[in-house]
């Protein structure tokens, strides 16, 4: 008597395998939290974990290599890119009118909802992302090149940078009035007569850093400034 073949029942089981994990990468999948159990700092919610890869970033192309710079690949990986996410070595308070809300991508650590608003409705938030890569100056760069101005003069030249120290950390506000658009939101806002106030936080020369970031209406963002120099103002060392 032949010995029965395997075959027919183990192909629908390994399909049942791959399709299984495909669903469980998707954008509703089940996340860990990368904090490893720990609370967010202060106030501020865990951030969800994305099977994906850091901050929702593919690791890998189809091909198998890395996606990108740093991730095992020759050159520096760009100003903005998210690394393996790691505790944040501070912790704040959360100004007085801001509603903390659930992160909307493993890019947040921590997002506030303010008591102002884009002109379609939505709300103004506070981001605090997570590690990212690119050193203090890479980010500065960065986000002086999402602002434009209107007369084609330079955005860098019009750019207020000031630093404090918090222990071993060195805090970098940056202030910038100009033309933004938001491309990374859900609902895509923009805003001819904007203001842009971000911090980097990071210690020494370091390539990773933690940053803050606050960006809308000018008048909706200048309303609300002091509250974002008073969460800057409270930040202390773990």
């Amino acid at each position: 008597m032949r010995p029965t073949s395997l075959r027919t029942p183990v192909l629908p089981a390994l399909a049942f395998a791959i399709a299984f994990g495909l669903t469980a990468c998707g954008e509703d999948a089940p996340r860990g939290d990368p904090l490893k159990g720990g609370d967010a700092p202060a106030s501020g919610p865990a951030m969800p974990k994305n099977p994906h890869g850091p901050g929702g970033i593919p690791t890998t192309r189809p091909d198998g290599q890395p996606a990108m710079p740093g991730m095992g690949m020759p050159g520096a990986a760009p100003a903005g890119a998210m690394r393996e996410p790691s505790p944040a070595p501070f912790t704040w308070t959360t100004p007085e009118g801001w509603k903390s809300s659930p992160p909307s991508s493993g890019m947040r650590m921590a997002q506030f909802d303010l008591p102002t608003a884009w002109p379609d409705g939505g709300a103004v938030q506070c981001v605090v992302f997570s590690a990212m890569l690119g050193g203090r100056q890479g980010n500065l760069d960065r986000w002086i090149g999402q602002v434009s101005q209107t007369d084609g003069s330079s955005t860098k030249d019009k750019t207020k940078i000031s630093e404090t120290k918090v222990g071993a950390l060195t805090v970098t506000r940056i202030e910038i009035r100009g033309s933004y658009a938001d491309g990374m939101a859900k609902v895509p806002r923009e805003a001819g007569d904007a203001l842009f106030l971000g911090a980097v936080i990071g210690a020494g020369t370091g390539d990773e850093v933690w940053t803050i970031k606050l960006a809308g209406p000018r008048a909706a963002v200048e309303s609300e400034m002091a509250k974002f120099d008073a969460l800057l103002a409270s930040i202390k060392t773990q």
